[in-house]
């Protein structure tokens, strides 16, 4: 099984600096590593110049919006990144873009629990 450490690290994306520091801070108690970036803009860069497993992004943003963002990751070649969008109007969201959509604020349980659905390994088919 691989472990947290091993992993590439997590994009958060969002424009308020202590939403970036709370989910960095947060996930680092699971043993990931993350990366940040305070706009849609500077979150591309840093996809298309990085390598990450996944990005959790903000959707309303100044300048690239969140939807906007993942459309654009998902027209590259990194576009197998699995994209988790958070938002306080979650139900407005019918687009389908995202690889999932949290609601904002979100519990430490639920992001949790996403981040690991998309980071758990595949379980291993040919074991008894």
């Amino acid at each position: 099984m691989q472990s947290h450490t091993t992993l590439k690290p997590i994009l958060i994306i969002d424009d308020e600096e202590m939403v970036l520091g709370m989910m960095s801070q947060a996930l680092a108690t699971k043993g990931y590593h993350t990366d940040t970036a305070s706009s849609g803009e500077d979150g591309i860069v840093k996809i298309l110049s990085g390598d990450y497993s996944l990005v959790i992004t903000d959707i309303q943003m100044p300048g690239i919006q969140g939807t906007e963002l993942v459309a654009r990751i998902k027209d590259t070649e990194k576009g197998d990144i699995p994209v988790i969008g958070i938002s306080g109007t979650p139900w407005r969201l019918n687009e389908g873009l995202f690889d999932a959509v949290l609601s904002k604020p979100c519990p430490l349980k639920t992001l949790f629990a996403s981040v690991e659905h998309f980071l758990s390994p595949p379980p291993d088919l040919d074991k008894p």
